[in-house]
């Protein structure tokens, strides 16, 4: 839409640039007619200037008693006189100069922009009608044009988001798989995570019951080390008891068995005491063992440690599972989202393609309109000025040669006029539209929340003052102030007449210091007006005066005809 939009304010520029350029034929007449009012206007300006010279010459004994007193009042009064009788001359010369002018203008563009103008300008109006049929051919030519490479570009998107969907469905199957394949992974390690955690377990059961197997062994060879402390505690007194039946034979005993006796005794002492050793050791192990029980053995300990340690990896391994899902989840989602974003992408650019031959069809079907009516206005053209023709020599016939050329030379800067405003309306409004509509659209929702906002804010205000006021009317609070200030205002009652009478006494007593000061600036005045007096007797003041003034009444009204008749142009051409 706002394509279109754009296409018939287009359009519509190059129809009103056609019609400009006719109408444009038709400022000559409307800058004949201000020239003609402008004329009439200077002529009744002169005859009122004339009536004014009447009139002065009238006051003529007034003016010369009103006079004296400006040249009482110094130099600035005396410029007045002067002034006064240069605009009585002017007024006089416009008058006389300007008679007749007025109306020889005014008939010869009385007949205005359709009848005088168009048969002055006809051979310019059919040639700038020709220049606009072949731009509006060349423009109907680019509008083809521009229209076939509208549509191509929209053909040109489509394929591009055929493309993309395509393209966005591919990536989103490729990352759904790999997700798929992440979730499977993660699974697989769950299940391994959970072999090995009922593994640890079996371990466990097994560790408990090596540890009750090897109780039940150290408790075996505890009581075979006692067992085998007391056969050797009994060893040892048989030993020492053969040892002693040999040492009572004295010199009968055979020396060898003696000492094979004390060597079976020595080793059955050693044998008891490493018995000994080994029983008690035996006993702080089995004591020990007792103690920690089933559960403090090593080996449980150590079962344990694996079944917490499986156990943990079971718990990563099934957060990993539901990361897996998770993110499975979220790229089935983003690749759902892709390919949706990819196929509304791809029927905007089809809706493009349908949009972009309708302005196409819209922008040809303007361009073949504004040749048409660029036609129509060649045809016009010629008849309006093989028609007007008549018109305009009877009216140029009866104006003098200067005001002829005149004429002539406002009818040729008049297209250039059109062309300077032309050029100058559209670098002036060139985009403006469009900005103001975007400005309208960002600022007038900002403006207006922010009007309203500040309306409640204030409203809010006002109804707490009201209320504050009415709560402080109520309580009497008020009331008290008033009181309050009245007391506080009753001791200034005194105060003005006080302040009266001490103006009058101050008033009193500088009359006499205020007489002397306006004695002594009388005295100074009438000083300057002998001087002003002595030097117009001898015309010295004169002479220096109409130096002054002369320079500036001419260089005034140099300016003054200068402007008016570049201003009444301009106004004419406008």
């Amino acid at each position: 839409d706002a394509a279109a939009n754009s296409l018939r304010f287009l359009t519509r520029d190059r129809r009103i640039n056609i019609r400009t350029n006719m109408l444009g034929l038709g400022n000559l007449g409307s800058l004949g007619s201000s020239l003609g009012s402008s004329a009439s206007s200077a002529g009744i300006l002169g005859s009122r200037f004339m009536m004014l010279a009447s009139a002065s010459l009238m006051a003529l004994p007034a003016v010369a008693s009103l006079g004296q007193a400006i040249v009482q009042m110094g130099p600035a009064a005396a410029l007045a006189v002067p002034a006064l009788g240069s605009l009585i001359t002017m007024g006089a010369a416009l008058g006389v100069g300007l008679h007749g002018v007025g109306t020889a203008f005014k008939s010869a563009f009385e007949t205005g922009a359709s009848s005088a103008t168009a048969a002055v300008s006809a051979a310019r109006a059919v040639e700038s009608a020709q220049i606009n049929v072949a731009r509006s051919a060349r423009s109907l030519k680019e509008a083809q044009v521009d229209a076939a490479r509208q549509i191509a570009d929209a053909q040109k998107r489509v394929q591009d988001a055929v493309e993309d969907v395509r393209d966005a469905e591919v990536q989103a199957a490729a990352d759904r798989r790999a997700a798929l394949r992440r979730v499977a992974d993660a699974e697989r390690d769950l299940a391994d995570a959970q072999a090995d955690a009922t593994r640890a377990q079996e371990d466990l059961n097994e560790a408990r019951k090596t540890a009750a197997d090897q109780l039940q062994d150290l408790a075996n060879r505890l009581t075979s080390a006692e067992l085998d402390q007391r056969d050797a505690v009994m060893d040892v007194a048989d030993a020492e008891k053969a040892l002693n039946t040999l040492k009572a034979k004295g010199s009968a005993a055979n020396a060898e068995d003696l000492a094979r006796a004390q060597l079976a005794y020595d080793k059955a002492v050693q044998r008891l005491k490493e018995q000994r050793l080994e029983t008690q050791r035996l006993q702080e192990e089995n004591a020990a063992a007792a103690k920690a029980g089933i559960e403090g053995s090593d080996g449980v300990k150590a079962a344990h440690e694996r079944v917490a340690d499986a156990q943990r990896n079971v718990g990563d391994k099934a957060r990993g599972v539901g990361e897996a899902q998770a993110n499975a989840a979220a790229v089935a989602k983003a690749g759902a989202e892709s390919v949706r974003d990819a196929q509304e992408a791809l029927a905007a650019a089809q809706q493009g393609v349908a949009d972009a031959q309708v302005a196409a069809s819209r922008q040809v079907r303007g361009a073949q309109e504004a040749l048409a009516d660029a036609n129509r206005a060649v045809a016009a053209a010629m008849a309006q000025g093989s028609t007007e023709a008549t018109k305009f020599n009877d009216a140029m016939s009866k104006l003098s040669p200067n005001a002829r050329e005149f004429v002539n030379a406002v009818r040729g800067i008049a297209p250039a006029w059109s062309a300077v405003r032309a050029d100058v309306q559209d670098a002036l409004f060139r985009g403006l539209g469009d900005t103001l509509t975007r400005m309208s659209s960002a600022v007038l929702p900002a403006v207006q929340t922010g009007l309203v906002g500040m309306a409640s804010v204030l409203n809010g205000m006002a109804t707490s003052l009201m209320d504050t006021f009415a709560t402080l009317g109520k309580s009497g609070t008020l009331a008290q102030m008033f009181s309050g200030l009245t007391a506080g205002m009753q001791p200034m009652v005194q105060v003005p007449g006080q302040i009266a009478q001490a103006f009058v006494q101050l008033s009193v007593a500088a009359s006499p210091a205020f007489t002397r000061m306006t004695t002594a600036a009388g005295e100074a005045a009438t000083r300057i007006s002998d001087k002003l007096s002595e030097a117009f007797a001898s015309g010295r003041l004169e002479t220096a005066i109409e130096t002054a003034v002369g320079v500036v009444k001419q260089f005034g009204a140099l300016l003054g005809d200068i402007f008016g008749t570049v201003g009444n142009i301009l106004k004419a051409a406008g």
